[in-house]
């Protein structure tokens, strides 16, 4: 309970004890049901304001693993563009590498490239991360 209810209640606490509306049944009575209303009125705010707050908490969770599970596949498809990128970066150094004098040799890296990629996704798939 907040402070500004705290002393709503207090005050409405306090104004019920005044002798004079004491002597005045009808007053004291109106005065204590709307004490008693105040009071429930407070409990049920305080129930609700709990229920909003487990509720946000559900969705910021929910959010949170939508954000994992897209978090998971962009990572994945990272690693699968990665490689033809390191191969690529390979074959354009200045050095002699295999396959350099052969004229089937960019079909041969591609297909090998693109062999490796499709291993790595069926990988992936396997492990349930893509």
């Amino acid at each position: 309970m907040n402070q500004l209810q705290k002393n709503n209640l207090a005050t409405l606490s306090d104004f019920s004890e005044i002798a004079l509306l004491k002597k005045n049944h009808a007053i004291h009575n109106h005065l204590q049901d709307i004490l008693i209303e105040t009071k429930q009125a407070v409990t049920s705010a305080t129930i609700h304001l709990r229920l909003v707050s487990q509720i946000t908490d559900t969705f910021s969770a929910i959010v949170s693993n939508n954000l994992n599970n897209v978090m998971k596949i962009l990572t994945s498809l990272t690693l699968v563009l990665t490689i033809p990128t390191i191969i690529g970066g390979i074959y354009g150094m200045n050095v002699s590498l295999p396959f350099a004098n052969s004229k089937g040799a960019f079909w041969l890296i591609a297909g090998g490239t693109v062999l490796l990629c499709i291993l790595a996704i069926r990988y992936l798939k396997k492990k349930n991360l893509l």
